[in-house]
C-alpha cells in the first residue's frame, strides 16, 4: 500500500526501491503472495517511468507466479494491472482481453478492487460507445466508493464518471466530478491524479471549443506532471499542448513543446540505460556466460543508437548517427534510407551511402517492378538476400533491368520503415560480398528500423514546427513575429550608422476579392503577390507577412526618397501581373503602401511601423494604388507634433 502510495505523489523511485527491497524479504520468508503483489508493484513503477519492457518483465513474473500459486485474489491483481497499463497505451483490445480473464475468476474480495474494475471497464466501454453500460459501471463503482476512506480512489472513480457524464450530455454531474476529483487530489497531494485529470479536464474543454479553460487546464497536467515524472503522461500532455496551439498558429509555443516532448522521451531512454546496467551488474552470472554477455552488448548499441536518435531533432545528425552505430554491427558498405513521396508516387533517397562517400540518388518510382526497395514496401517484408545472382527471380527482379547488379551488389538487408502500420520509406544496407548477413543481422535491423522511422518523424514534425515557428504557412514568407525579430535585428545594426526605412503594404479590396471569388482565390493572389516580394529579398531587406492582407518590408541602407523609389517599383510590378490575375477571373489587383525611414534619435522600431501604417492609411483613403511617405505627405494632418520635416 505505501508503494502505491508513494507512486500517487510522484516518488516512483523510492516505491521501487521499496517493492525491491520486500521482494527480497518475501523471498527469504518463501511467501509468493508478497513476492507476487511486489511484482505487480514493480511493473506500474517502472510503467511510471516509461520502462515498458521492464514492466512488461515484472508483469510475466508475477503473472506466472500467480498462475502456480492458484490464488485467484492474486491472479486478478496482477490482471488488473496490466489491464490499466494496456488501457493507459491505449491498447484497448488487449485491455479489454484482460478484463475479460478477469471477470472469470471469483469476485475480487477487497472492495477497492471492484471498484477499480468497474472503473476500468467504463473506460473501455466509453472507447466502444456503450455509453449505458459505461454509466451502470461507473455510477456502481462510485456507490461502493463512497463506503470506503480511500480519497485517492475516489478521486480516481470522479474523474472517469466525469468522463463518462461528459459523453452522456450531463454538463452538470461532468463537472463536479472533475472539480471532486481534484479538490480530493489536491488535499492528498496525489500528483498522478491531479495530472491526469487535469489531462483529461483539459482535453474535453478543448473538444467543446473552450479553448481558454482547456489551455489552462493542460498547463496545469504540465505543471504536476514535472514533479510527478510520468514520461508516458508528460508525453501526451506535451502533443496535446502542440497540437492545440498549432491549430491557433502559435507556432513558437508548439515548438517549446515539441522540445520538451523530445527531452522527455531521451531522459526515458537514458534512465533505461542505467536501469539496464544496474540490473546486469547485480546478476554477475550473466555476463560470465559468453551468449549473454553478447546479448548485452548488442543491448548496449541498441540502447546507444536510442539515445543519439532522441538527443538531435537534426534529420543530418540522426543518419551520421544511424551510419555511425550500425557500421559498428553490420557490413554497410552501401546505405540508404528511402521516404515515400505520395504527391509524386515515388521513394525519395533521404540518404545514399557507398564506402562513406555520399552520392544523390534521386528518386525511384513506386511503380518501378525492377526495385527491391518497392517490393519491399509493398510486402511489408523484412528482406535477407545473400547471393543476388542467385536469388533475383525470387522478387520478380529483371537482371538486365536491375541496377543492383550493374553495382556488384551481392548480399543485402532491407525493412520497411513502418509506424502506426503505414510504411514511410525503406533502410537497406548491402554488400559486394556474398553472405554477409546472417538472420540475427535482419533482427537487427529490424529493431532499429522501428526506431529509426519515430526518430524521422520526429525530426521532420519538429523541422515543420521550427519552420511554421518562424514562417508564413501560406506564403513562406517571415511571419509577423519573425520579421519584428529580423527588423529589430536591422534596427540594431542601422543605428547611428546608416539609413533604413520600413514600408507597409495593404492589397486594395481584399475583402471584395473574398466575397467575391471566395477564401480560396484570395489566398492565390496573396501568394502572387508573396511571390513578387520574394524576388526583393536579400540582406539588407527583410520582408514578411504582417497578418491577413498586409505585408511589412524593412530597408537597411536605403533612405526615404530610396525607399519611396522601391515601393513605386513594386507598386508598378504588381500591377504588371495583371496577366496572372486574369487567369483567376480578377482584372486587376493594386496596393496601397506607406513608408517611413527611422529618425534613431527619436524613433524605436514601432514607431516607425506605427508611422509607415498610418502613411499605408493615407494611402487607402486617399484614392489606394499609391505609395505615401509619413513625413512629406501627411506630416501637418497626422502627427506634427512627433515628427518635424528634414
Amino acid at each position: 500500500m505505501l508503494g502505491y502510495l508513494l507512486l500517487n505523489q510522484g516518488e516512483t523511485q523510492a516505491a521501487i526501491d521499496l517493492w525491491d527491497e520486500a521482494i527480497s524479504i518475501f523471498e527469504k520468508n518463501e511467501d509468493e503472495a508478497g513476492i507476487v503483489q511486489s511484482y505487480s508493484g514493480l511493473m506500474c513503477g517502472y510503467f511510471n517511468l516509461g520502462l515498458y519492457d521492464e514492466s512488461i518483465d515484472f508483469g510475466v513474473k508475477g503473472l506466472r507466479l500467480a498462475q502456480e500459486s492458484g490464488d485467484d485474489q492474486l491472479l486478478l491483481l496482477t490482471l488488473g494491472n496490466i489491464a490499466f497499463n494496456y488501457y493507459a497505451l491505449e491498447k484497448y483490445e488487449e485491455a479489454k482481453e484482460a478484463v475479460k480473464l478477469i471477470r472469470c475468476l471469483k469476485e475480487p474480495v477487497v472492495e477497492g478492487n471492484k471498484v477499480s474494475l468497474d472503473q476500468l471497464e467504463a473506460g473501455i466501454c466509453l472507447v466502444d460507445n456503450n455509453l449505458e453500460e459505461a454509466k451502470y459501471l461507473i455510477d456502481r463503482a462510485y456507490e461502493r466508493v463512497l463506503n470506503l476512506n480511500h480519497p485517492a480512489l475516489l478521486s480516481e472513480t470522479l474523474r472517469m464518471r466525469g468522463k463518462v457524464y461528459y459523453q452522456l450530455g450531463d454538463d452538470k454531474v461532468y463537472e463536479e466530478s472533475f472539480e471532486e476529483s481534484i479538490r480530493l487530489a489536491q488535499e492528498g497531494n496525489f500528483l498522478e491524479y491531479l495530472a491526469q485529470t487535469y489531462y483529461e479536464w483539459g482535453k474535453i474543454e478543448l473538444a467543446k471549443d473552450n479553448k481558454l479553460r482547456g489551455e489552462l487546464f493542460l498547463l496545469e497536467a504540465d505543471h504536476y506532471v514535472k514533479r510527478l515524472g510520468s514520461p508516458l503522461l508528460s508525453v501526451n500532455i506535451c502533443r496535446a499542448l502542440i497540437e492545440f496551439y498549432k491549430s491557433l498558429n502559435i507556432f513558437e509555443l508548439a515548438l517549446h513543446y515539441y522540445e520538451k516532448c523530445s527531452e522527455v522521451e531521451r531522459k526515458a531512454h537514458l534512465k533505461r540505460s542505467e536501469l539496464w546496467e544496474k540490473r546486469i551488474n547485480r546478476e554477475k552470472y550473466i555476463s560470465e556466460a559468453k551468449i549473454f554477455k553478447s546479448l548485452y552488448d548488442e543491448l548496449e548499441t541498441i540502447s546507444h543508437i536510442g539515445r543519439s536518435f532522441t538527443e538531435t531533432l537534426s534529420l543530418e545528425k540522426l543518419i551520421i548517427h544511424v551510419h555511425e552505430q550500425l557500421s559498428k554491427m553490420m557490413d554497410t558498405t552501401v546505405l540508404a534510407i528511402t521516404e515515400v513521396n505520395e504527391e509524386k508516387n515515388c521513394l525519395d533517397y533521404l540518404i545514399y551511402l557507398e564506402s562513406g562517400n555520399r552520392l544523390n540518388s534521386g528518386y525511384v518510382s513506386l511503380d518501378d517492378e525492377n526495385s527491391l526497395g518497392v517490393y519491399c514496401i509493398k510486402q511489408k517484408e523484412n528482406l535477407i538476400i545473400n547471393n543476388l545472382d542467385e536469388e533475383y527471380e525470387l522478387y520478380q527482379l529483371k537482371k538486365d533491368e536491375t541496377i543492383l547488379f550493374q553495382k556488384g551488389i551481392k548480399s543485402i538487408l532491407c525493412c520497411p520503415l513502418i509506424i502506426r502500420n503505414e510504411v514511410k520509406g525503406y533502410i537497406t544496407v548491402q554488400s559486394y560480398e556474398i553472405n554477409s548477413y546472417t538472420q540475427r543481422d535482419l533482427t537487427k535491423l529490424s529493431v532499429l528500423a522501428s526506431y529509426i522511422i519515430i526518430a524521422l518523424e520526429n525530426a521532420k514534425l519538429y523541422r515543420q514546427t521550427a519552420y511554421l515557428a518562424r514562417y508564413d504557412g501560406l506564403t513562406s514568407l517571415y511571419n509577423r513575429v519573425e520579421a519584428l525579430k529580423k527588423g529589430e535585428k536591422l534596427y540594431r545594426l542601422a543605428k547611428h550608422k546608416n539609413p533604413m526605412s520600413v514600408i507597409m503594404i495593404d492589397i486594395d479590396h481584399f475583402k471584395l476579392i473574398n466575397d467575391t471569388y471566395g477564401h480560396q482565390i484570395g489566398d492565390q493572389v496573396i501568394q502572387l503577390f508573396s511571390n513578387l516580394l520574394k524576388t526583393k529579398r536579400n540582406r539588407d531587406t527583410v520582408i514578411g507577412r504582417y497578418g491577413g492582407e498586409e505585408f511589412i518590408i524593412f530597408l537597411n541602407h536605403r533612405n526615404i526618397d530610396q525607399a519611396c523609389e522601391f515601393a513605386e517599383q513594386l507598386r508598378e510590378e504588381l500591377k504588371e501581373l495583371s496577366f496572372r490575375f486574369n487567369q483567376l477571373g480578377i482584372k486587376e489587383v493594386t496596393a496601397s503602401l506607406g513608408v517611413h525611414e527611422y529618425r534613431f534619435n527619436e524613433d524605436l522600431l514601432d514607431d516607425g511601423i506605427y508611422a509607415a501604417d498610418q502613411a499605408m492609411y493615407h494611402s487607402k483613403t486617399n484614392g489606394r494604388d499609391q505609395v505615401t511617405s509619413y513625413r512629406r505627405l501627411i506630416l501637418e494632418k497626422l502627427a506634427p507634433s512627433k515628427v518635424s520635416e528634414n
